[in-house]
């Protein structure tokens, strides 16, 4: 046999790329074909193109022929058949395919089975339905890739009786039998089983035919039978060779188990009959990196010699993994400035890879990923994907509002057209209303928030702003969407609903025209050709397993012929020549991943049908670990957390770690941190001066001079307040579609309120109640549906209604008349410039002498008698001011007899509070407009600064303003002012 290796610390394709321009493998007196009549089969396409281009450089201007580079199982059919015509052999379902058959054989068993706990588990739940696809489907890849025979499935479960025993059998019956069948009818073979049969029919036309010319299978292990088996046959064809990968020949008497780097080229030999030490080094001998690689992974029982061939190696550990792709791009950078050749990020972490790429991006780096990018994060994938969730989610307003803001979603209109009108939609739609909401009440919640805008002084200033042509539009924007997002009911076949989307993502982005797009539409059509293998199904389950597809698809860029950063899986890394490699994302768990046996099959039952040993799979990590390692510019990366929890190096790493400390290299010394130290350091500001209470002092020009009598709390305690809402004209957005809170209770109370004091009040006490809690359903009842009013707030307004009429038949005893909501204002001087007090009063009684009663409603808490007399909650004895100076919208000037707030709550002992707020309501009443006359006059003066949080009630009180004036900040440094 013709079995040759190349040491782990040698360029492998460079080597390789020598002793083929040197004659290999040919005998000295063969004569010699040219390269075009040459087969090389190597692990990858990346690998391929990687060796094409080391022979193009070798042969520099030199013309030449190729020789045919492919990666194994990428099989030339028509080579193949012409050679043996009477084996023909089917096409290969595809992935999707291949799931849509699976589910729809799913949903048949679930169907035929109900009295199975799984199957009532899958009857009607599409998520679980796809999800037992998915583990079938990767079983079945499993067997057909290990060539394992499927009619033992059912006699696995003899080897022990679990409780859903017949549930599993039937299910394997299911694949043994009906999946086949489907595969016969439609003359179809599984994708994996289908590689595999090609990949065995070319080793057999090799056996009996020979080749036209030498062929070289470089870089493969062996890992799968039927890739073994060509193996084998290249080897013994008098010009065919089989180069392995770094096999250390001196294990060839010792026990390797599947953890082992070695396992797999061990199982091959073995398999073959064939002693390590056949293989014959091709170039230079394992040195001294191969050898700490072979001596830290050793098996148990095997002594490893003492080598010093830690130069060039680095080991770096971070923090946690934001700090470790840092460094790792900060070394990345300094290659990309002073390196020649490629470097690349070697990792099976794509959370890691993401990182890198991040950080890159920072120096506008960017790094060729073998991954490619997920289809669904990017333009009109994305777009698809939000249509999909939102049409699952039922339009909620919440899952529409995100899709309507996508860059590309623009309705037919101009960018700049749909982009303002969904954020006025935003506003006037979304912000500020309750869970509920949806697609369908957008035109309403449109024409009302138009009408607000007008009438309501407390409406945002956006909706004020808004034009007539705006609203307009609006109301035009809102119908294109909903016409656009009718989507068609009941059961249909999955292309009628694929037929919806595409026409969907047409309307939504028409100007849609990148390699985003186009990918999208190729997948759209793929599912589509892929749609008769699926069952019938409601678009919401069409729309579960398109979403499925479109995460998993991937878009690939061009490969850049100028870069020189990359970021590489372990497969696509195999033989590709780097000038620098770092191994990241070296921890346990990641490199190597938890094996894991699958949720069919214990090890038991896998080696009754055939399957390798799921350990198996960290020989071959450990494998591409080792590769890595002996590169001869190496660093290897991991981190002390990930995820937030403690994490521990790789075993790979530790054993490497321990071998150095073995042979000299204390544990200290074996981190090289300065890369970590540097990313540390990067983003550390480097001098950092407190941020100081803000003291603003805008011109006296610019300063307000109209005031609510609101408002004037504000400047009393929280006088910045004012700066940014009336000199900066700054309005905090209302949450987007938040929880029930405060703020609507109230308006909602004071809405019941405000009805219910125009309502007849006899001496029938339950009569009264019933007419308080007629207006209390009457302004609920948009939000009963909501739990927490029906069931809370319903049930406080009902006890507080019974409590309310025992109190407001005292107030009607000497009582006149009633007002409610009444606008007044006072024009007055402060500082020789003119000011205006106004105030909107909840609720204003005349009493039969002509004096006033002021009453204001609150829903929480209520102010003291201190608070008002302090100054600090001066609502009611300004509104009493403003009565006997100026005027409240048809009334004449009066004086102020008493003003009272009464607490409306609901809860605790007492449902409702009254407070009054003074003896003498018009003493108090002038003083404190004396004081305001003062306080407005020094506003007047610019030495005199609008300062946020210096009266508040409660220290730790949040306020509309803290992010803008930093509180966090000036209250956790310094504090003070400036």
């Amino acid at each position: 046999m013709n079995l040759f290796t190349i040491a782990p610390d040698q360029d492998f394709l460079d080597v390789l790329a020598d002793a083929m321009l040197a004659g290999f493998p040919l005998e000295a007196d063969d004569a010699r074909p040219p390269l075009s009549r040459w087969t090389v089969l190597v692990p990858t396409r990346r690998a391929a193109r990687s060796l094409q281009a080391v022979l193009a450089a070798k042969m520099k201007a030199k013309a030449f022929v190729l020789p045919r580079i492919r990666p194994f199982g990428d099989v030339d059919e028509e080579e193949l058949f012409a050679g043996l015509p009477e084996d023909g052999i089917e096409d290969a379902i595809s992935a999707a395919g291949q799931l849509h058959l699976l589910l729809g054989l799913v949903r048949d068993w679930a169907a035929a089975n109900p009295q199975e706990n799984v199957a009532r588990d899958l009857i009607g739940v599409p998520e679980q339905q796809l999800q037992m696809a998915l583990s079938l489907q990767q079983l079945v890849n499993q067997m057909e890739t290990e060539e394992a025979d499927f009619s033992k499935l059912a006699a696995t479960y003899d080897l022990e009786l679990a409780f859903h025993r017949s549930a599993v059998l039937s299910l394997f019956e299911m694949l043994a039998v009906d999946y086949q069948r489907r595969l016969r009818d439609e003359k179809l073979m599984g994708p994996s089983a289908r590689r595999n049969r090609l990949i065995r029919m070319q080793a057999e036309r090799l056996a009996a035919q020979g080749a036209s010319g030498p062929v070289i299978a470089a870089g493969s292990t062996g890992s799968n039978p039927a890739t073994r088996r060509l193996l084998q046959v290249i080897s013994t064809l008098p010009q065919g060779a089989v180069i392995f990968p770094g096999l250390d020949a001196a294990l060839d008497d010792h026990v390797i188990g599947p953890e082992h780097p070695q396992f797999a080229m061990a199982t091959t030999l073995r398999e073959w009959s064939v002693p390590f030490a056949t293989a014959t080094t091709l170039g230079p001998p394992a040195g001294g990196r191969s050898q700490l690689a072979w001596a830290a992974l050793r098996p148990a029982g095997t002594v490893a010699s003492p080598v010093a061939a830690h130069g060039g190696l680095t080991l770096m550990q971070a923090r946690d993994q934001t700090e470790e792709a840092l460094a790792i791009a900060l070394r990345l950078r300094q290659h990309a400035v002073q390196g020649e050749g490629p470097a690349a990020l070697i990792t099976p972490d794509r959370t890691l890879a993401a990182r890198v790429q991040a950080a890159l991006a920072r120096w506008h780096i960017r790094a060729d990923d073998s991954a490619g990018e997920a289809l669904a994060e990017r333009g009109l994938g994305s777009l698809l994907l939000m249509l999909l969730e939102a049409r699952r989610a039922g339009f909620a307003a919440m899952a529409v509002l995100p899709l309507l803001h996508h860059r590309d979603c623009t309705l037919g209109l101009s960018r700049e057209e749909s982009k303002r009108f969904s954020a006025l939609l935003e506003i006037a739609c979304v912000r500020g209303m309750p869970f509920g909401v949806s697609l369908a009440d957008f035109a309403h919640l449109a024409a009302k928030a138009r009408k607000e805008a007008v009438e309501n002084r407390h409406a945002p200033m956006v909706l004020k702003r808004a034009t007539a042509d705006e609203w307009d539009g609006l109301a035009g924007y809102i119908a294109r969407a909903t016409t656009v997002f009718q989507v068609p009911g009941g059961i249909a076949p999955l292309t009628e609903h694929l037929g919806w989307m595409d026409a969907t993502l047409a309307a939504l982005a028409p100007e849609a025209d990148d390699d985003t797009s186009h990918a999208v539409r190729e997948l759209l059509e793929g599912l589509k050709s892929d749609s008769r293998f699926a069952p019938p199904m409601l678009f919401d389950d069409a729309a579960l397993l398109v979403a499925h597809h479109l995460r998993r698809a991937t878009l690939r860029a061009p490969l850049r012929s100028a870069a020189k950063i990359f970021i590489l899986g372990l497969l696509e890394a195999r033989l590709v020549p780097l000038d620098l490699a770092i191994l990241g994302g070296l921890n346990e768990g990641n490199w190597p991943a938890v094996p894991e046996t699958g949720p069919w099959l214990n090890r038991g039952m896998r080696k009754a049908v055939g399957l390798q040993m799921p350990e198996r799979d960290i020989g071959l990590t450990a494998h591409d670990f080792v590769q890595g390692l002996c590169r001869s510019n190496v660093v290897l990366t991991w981190s002390e957390r990930l995820g937030g929890k403690p994490s521990l190096p790789s075993r790979l790493v530790l054993r490497l770690r321990s071998t150095l400390e073995a042979q000299g290299v204390a544990a200290e010394m074996q981190l090289d941190q300065r890369f970590v130290n540097l990313a540390r350091a990067l983003d550390q500001p480097s001098d950092f001066a407190p941020q100081r209470r803000p003291l603003a002092r805008p011109v006296v020009a610019a300063r307000p001079r109209t005031f609510s009598v609101t408002e004037i709390e504000k400047l009393v305690r929280d006088s910045y307040h004012i700066h940014a809402r009336r000199i900066l004209e700054l309005e905090p957005l209302r949450d987007a579609q938040s929880e029930p809170d405060y703020a609507l209770r109230g308006s909602l109370i004071h809405a019941a309120l405000a009805a219910w004091a125009h309502d007849p009040f006899t001496d029938d006490m339950a009569g009264n109640v019933r007419w308080l809690l007629k207006r209390g359903r009457e302004a609920f009842a948009p939000y009963m549906h909501l739990p927490e009013v029906s069931r809370f707030w319903w049930v406080r307004f009902q006890r507080m209604a019974r409590a309310l009429v025992l109190e407001e038949a005292k107030l009607r005893a000497d009582l006149m008349d009633v007002k409610t909501e009444l606008r007044g204002q006072h024009d007055f001087a402060a500082a020789g410039a003119p000011h205006v007090l106004s105030a909107r009063a909840d609720r204003i009684d005349i009493l039969r002498d002509g004096a006033l009663r002021f009453i204001d409603y609150k829903s929480g808490g209520i102010p003291t008698s201190k608070q008002v007399e302090a100054g600090f909650a001066p609502q009611l004895p300004l509104e009493a001011a403003i009565a006997s100076r100026g005027q409240f919208q048809g009334m004449a000037q009066a004086s102020t007899r008493a003003a009272m707030y009464i607490g409306v709550s609901g809860g605790g002992s007492k449902p409702v509070k009254v407070n009054e707020v003074s003896d003498d309501v018009m003493a108090l009443a002038n003083k404190l407009f004396a004081q305001l006359e003062a306080l407005l006059a020094a506003f007047q003066n610019l030495g005199t600064a609008y300062v946020p949080r210096h009266n508040l009630t409660l220290e730790g009180q949040a306020t509309d303003y803290d992010h803008l004036s930093r509180r966090a900040e000036w209250e956790l440094s310094a504090g003070g002012d400036a």
